[in-house]
């Protein structure tokens, strides 16, 4: 039974939750909702609101509805009330028990990096992240497809400080090829934090440098010494790592013959690593050439994700301050990326067409790669670090590339053995009734003959392809010097 304010009483027939969708495209879910036919109008708690976090501004005859700065919608006044700007839907049965602002679990996902769910719902609780409903039985397929199955390891004793032990280990990905021609990447990883930096290396001769690198950061950081470190038996870190520990008093422990396991952070964080990546890559079409800037995303991303059995991220137990994930995307999705003042042309577009890529090191931009450029100072193919765009987090343009690619060659090769088929029906009978299949140079050629050769000098020297036209140029005059022609 209600009671309402004129004292007059109506029959409650209902309580579930119902979602209110914003004209400005948001959804909100409201829960424990009374559901009285009785009543003319639907009346939503301003104080409720305010209560699960969300903000009211009145402002003359109208009120907007924010959270966490996320504009949600507004209303106006009307009767001696505050009519909310939605569309109303009917009473949906979730399990929903309080009010919370509903967001794309997926798209939460692919900002994490494909992490676990787990791992987001941690989030959840910790109020880092927006509340979403999750269905527990949903499965990602790219993370089925891109993640193997977990091995588990025995537990041992954790350190408590930071710097105490650092966990290490060289990953060899040598088969694939990458832009800058690294093969290896390389962890440290801080035992009582997790918190984790990693490194790419042309050869594992490199790592020695990189671990003087990480030593000389981390020490000066955090005005701490590190203490011992832990890795495998490989070449790498026999007599280089021997010499640096002896003179810097670490104690370099080395993992038994055979015995990974006793090494399981860092092998387990490599794994983790592999997984991400290769699930990032599967989900936006990017080339397997971009696994190093995919790697060090998940690195970014896994230091503001809480580790298991515990309600804190790495980068705060690290930094001593809240992650923020504000700033979050996901990553390969389109940007439409603004020009810098220096390179704006005063006609045509001022955003070129980029792919995101990852997140600056020490800084607060983004790193994108020129996919679509009319600007002759930003070239295709080119990796940026900028601050100014927008993202389409939906839109993954080097995905659909590669449907298109793979689907053309089929189509045409189809329609050309359709179209000999029919000419042979019309020519003399002694000529051959073999069916004649269009030989295929494949997509590249296709892809060579779109884009043509450059028709002036500065298409020349400005492409891709630069540098050998001014050595042919180059090499042609001295040629006409040289014959006096």
């Amino acid at each position: 039974m209600l009671f309402i304010g004129n004292a007059a009483t109506a029959n409650i027939k209902g309580e579930g939750n119902e979602i209110l969708k914003w004209t400005s495209g948001k959804e909100l879910t409201l829960s424990n909702v009374l559901y009285v036919p009785e009543m003319r109008k639907s009346l939503v708690s301003g104080w409720l609101l305010n209560k699960h976090g969300f903000r009211l501004v009145f402002e003359s005859d109208k009120f907007v509805l924010t959270k966490r700065e996320t504009f949600i919608g507004k209303g106006y006044a009307q009767n001696s009330m505050f009519k909310l700007n939605i569309i109303a839907k009917n009473m949906n049965a979730y399990d929903s028990t309080s009010i919370y602002l509903i967001e794309s679990s997926n798209v939460w996902h692919g900002r994490l990096g494909h992490v676990n769910f787990n791992s987001m719902r941690r989030l959840i609780k910790l109020d880092c992240i927006p509340k979403f409903s999750m269905d527990s039985k949903y499965k990602c397929k790219t993370c089925v497809e891109a993640k193997q199955t977990r091995s588990l390891f025995k537990l041992v004793e954790r350190i408590i400080e930071p710097l105490d032990l650092i966990h290490t280990d060289v990953c060899d990905l040598k088969s694939i090829p990458i832009r800058g021609g690294n093969k290896y990447f390389i962890t440290f990883i801080d035992d009582s934090t997790r918190y984790c930096y990693v490194y790419l290396l042309k050869s594992k001769d490199e790592a020695i440098d990189k671990f003087v690198l990480y030593k000389n950061e981390v020490e000066n950081q955090l005005n701490k010494k590190i203490k011992a470190l832990r890795s495998d038996r490989g070449g790498e870190y026999v007599s280089p790592f021997v010499d640096i520990c002896a003179q810097s008093g670490i104690i370099h422990e080395c993992t038994a013959p055979y015995s990974p396991y006793q090494n399981g952070i860092a092998e387990r964080k490599n794994k983790t690593l592999k997984e991400m990546m290769n699930a990032m890559l599967l989900s936006t079409g990017l080339s397997q050439d971009m696994w190093g800037e995919a790697i060090l995303s998940p690195t970014y991303l896994l230091n503001k994700i809480p580790f298991k059995k515990k309600d804190v991220t790495p980068y705060e137990l690290w930094m001593g301050r809240k992650a923020s994930y504000k700033y979050l995307k996901v990553w390969g999705c389109l940007a439409k990326v603004v020009v810098p003042p220096p390179k704006v042309q005063r006609i045509g577009p001022k955003t070129v067409d980029c792919v995101f890529i990852g997140y600056a090191h020490h800084s607060s931009a983004y790193r994108f790669l020129v996919y679509d450029s009319k600007n002759p100072e930003m070239h295709k193919n080119t990796i940026m670090e900028l601050r100014n765009a927008s993202f389409f987090e939906e839109v993954f343009t080097c995905l659909e590339k590669e449907h298109a690619s793979s689907s053309t060659p089929v189509n045409e090769i189809v329609h050309d053995e359709d179209q000999e088929q029919l000419e042979a029906e019309e020519v003399e009978p002694r000529r051959s009734k073999r069916q004649r299949i269009r030989k295929s140079f494949g997509p590249d050629f296709l892809t060579y003959m779109v884009e043509g050769e450059p028709q002036t000098y500065r298409e020349a020297v400005t492409s891709s392809e630069g540098p050998q036209w001014k050595e042919a140029i180059k090499n042609e005059n001295d040629s006409i010097l040289q014959n006096h022609t």
